[in-house]
């Protein structure tokens, strides 16, 4: 089954959220790893910036992209890339939740399809480092 992030989370199958409880004592739902990421390919695929610094850890490192290492970097390199290609998504095939996430989909633009593996590393909510392969 194919998710574009637009449609649905990238952990839409099971619950989005754990518990974690507060100084109260009150249980209160967190995020997921899964969802975190989920979010991460959806500001790829709509343009919304407004979580990123949230979203990305201060020693954020992309593995595959060296000029991509901070929010800032990251946040001009969706802005140009959606700026010559707004039809470009990132559709998701497939995620394993574990110690990191790996996520199996495409780049679609246009006629032209990209199949990619991501592996992402999330530690408290954020993302932490990634890696991308692209599968042939």
């Amino acid at each position: 089954m194919c998710v574009s992030f637009e449609e649905r989370t990238i952990d839409g199958v099971g619950s989005a959220c754990e518990m974690t409880s507060t100084t109260t004592g009150k249980e209160m739902p967190r995020q997921s790893a899964g969802t975190t990421v989920g979010q991460y390919f959806r500001m790829w695929n709509d343009g919304d910036l407004s979580q990123l610094t949230e979203l990305l850890s201060a020693n954020w490192i992309d593995h595959a992209h060296p000029d991509r290492q901070c929010a800032e970097d990251v946040m001009r390199a969706i802005t140009a890339s959606r700026g010559q290609h707004p039809d470009t998504r990132v559709l998701v095939d497939a995620v394993l939740e574990g110690p990191f996430i790996t996520v199996y989909g495409r780049i679609v633009a246009g006629s032209q399809t990209e199949k990619q593996v991501w592996i992402v590393r999330v530690e408290h909510g954020q993302l932490q480092e990634m890696w991308t392969y692209a599968d042939d």
